[in-house]
């Protein structure tokens, strides 16, 4: 996914780059526009993929200790929450 994203946002910014007036387009711009902005873009992309593959696997867990425990399969999620509370 972060090849995927870092070569759009390069081909985007290079399209960009190309179609601007002449005498507008500076150097030092477009350096900054394929480092910085896309590597947050890429990190942006990377965290959306790992939040949704880890409620999965929240998910998952939850349903397999409920086979073995039931209702005390909450009991990891009171703790998580109940720490949540005391470090904010």
């Amino acid at each position: 996914m972060r090849v995927q994203t870092r070569g759009a946002l390069i081909g985007l910014i290079h399209t960009r780059c190309l179609t601007m007036r002449d005498g507008v387009r500076d150097d030092v711009a477009a350096v900054t526009l394929v480092s910085s902005d896309t590597d947050n873009a890429e990190n942006l992309s990377w965290l959306f993929q790992e939040s949704w593959a880890q409620m999965a696997e929240l998910l998952v867990g939850i349903a397999m200790l409920w086979n073995q425990l039931r209702w005390w399969c909450l009991t990891p999620l009171v703790i998580v929450f109940c720490g949540l509370l005391f470090v904010a």
